[in-house]
């Protein structure tokens, strides 16, 4: 049986293990829309083999990296994210807590970055000793928002010390608010993954964050290699990773297949958070040149418009020792700033007693000024019976 579910918007569509009981649901009338849970996948993944994980983690698995996560909530209650998502904040409701998903978007992205190995699938996260600090912007598949709600939301991340920032979404006006937020995270040594998008198919525009200065655009890959048909492409693209038909967790429990770049950006970002932990000097823009130069050369060639320096190699991305340029001084995480409610929010690392809610493509329109259309284009698929 084959879902897709479109995400779009006409302001700014934007686009943990332990035993237990399900103690992160959504507060009673928190979800517009009903999500719904699925059995596990138990076989391994295509992309868990292509990227061959198993290799890597002797190295290192992520530990001690936050991850920022702007979306639809990351829900906490699933068995491979439980105990891997801070609280957060729900910019949807102006409130601390992060950890439900009703759309669901974010908890999927989440899952490919963190998620735990657990019995009964093949599928794992990239990075499963990282953390996630979620920032819901967005309740339902389609909600309005605007782009201060957005850059608020990068900043919140920020401030709560994330050293890699997933941006699983696309805006395709630009905006001043939401530029202004990405080069706050760039100047707090934060390394900002975005999604290229999907809408090749409707004459490619640029999309944003993907297209500003020093963000990593990544673009989506089927299992052959080749790019995917709806996957965006221009100079903005740095990279590709697996985006059709990928595992992903549902919020609660089980797992769906997944089409888009919003996925593929994940593995970049899981990549990152492994880069991070190995290599701890370097500065953002370093290991982003170090995913670059250790990518494999995809069907393009490298460079090319469609799939940037080529496929990300986890492997090769934390242990080549031969890649150019110095180690920096370690970075200093920022501290959170004491004057917001929002920044103040309990980061305890996410305890099941928390409950709360993170948000995916939007924020309630209440009055905001239309800024631009954004468009997210997700797809869920299940194995036909």
């Amino acid at each position: 049986m084959r879902r897709r579910a479109a995400i779009g918007s006409l302001v700014f569509l934007l686009l943990a293990v332990s035993a237990g009981p399900a103690v992160a649901l959504p507060p009673p009338g928190a979800c517009l829309t009903q999500t719904r849970t699925h059995d596990l996948l138990p076989a391994q993944p295509w992309e868990d083999k292509l990227l061959d994980l198993a290799r890597v983690w002797p190295v290192t698995r992520g530990a001690g990296i936050r991850v920022g996560v702007v979306d639809s909530g990351v829900d906490n209650d699933n068995p491979q994210l439980r105990g891997k998502v801070f609280p957060g904040w729900d910019f949807v409701r102006d409130q601390a807590g992060a950890q439900f998903d009703c759309a669901p978007h974010g908890t999927p992205v989440s899952s490919i970055i963190v998620g735990a190995p657990i019995a009964g699938t093949g599928f794992t996260g990239m990075a499963p000793d990282a953390r996630i600090v979620p920032a819901r912007i967005t309740d339902t598949d389609q909600i309005q928002g605007g782009p201060q709600v957005v850059a608020d939301a990068i900043r919140y991340t920020v401030d709560n010390g994330v050293r890699v920032l997933n941006l699983s979404l696309t805006v395709f006006t630009d905006s001043p608010e939401l530029k202004q937020a990405i080069q706050y995270a760039q100047a707090h040594d934060v390394l900002v993954v975005a999604a290229a998008g999907n809408q090749q198919q409707q004459g490619n525009p640029k999309p944003f964050p993907a297209a500003y200065p020093g963000v990593l655009g990544v673009g989506s890959i089927d299992i052959n290699g080749a790019l995917s048909p709806d996957s965006q492409t221009g100079d903005f693209v740095r990279l590709v990773a697996p985006g059709v038909k990928v595992t992903g967790c549902d919020p609660e429990q089980g797992q769906e297949l997944w089409d888009g770049t919003s996925f593929a950006t994940a593995y970049v970002s899981g990549t990152a958070a492994l880069v991070r932990a190995a290599w701890p000097n370097l500065k953002a823009q370093q290991v982003a040149e170090r995913l670059i130069r250790t990518a494999d050369v995809a069907r393009g060639g490298a460079g090319s418009a469609a799939y940037g320096a080529g496929i990300i190699d986890p492997y090769r991305a934390v242990t080549d020792t031969t890649v150019d340029g110095p180690a920096a001084p370690a970075p200093v995480s920022p501290i959170p700033a004491p004057a917001a409610r929002r920044q103040v929010a309990a980061l305890t690392a996410g305890d099941r007693a928390q409950q709360s809610a993170l948000v995916l493509l939007g924020v309630t329109a209440g009055g905001l000024a239309l800024a631009g259309l954004v468009l997210l284009a997700v797809r869920r698929r299940r194995p036909s019976p």
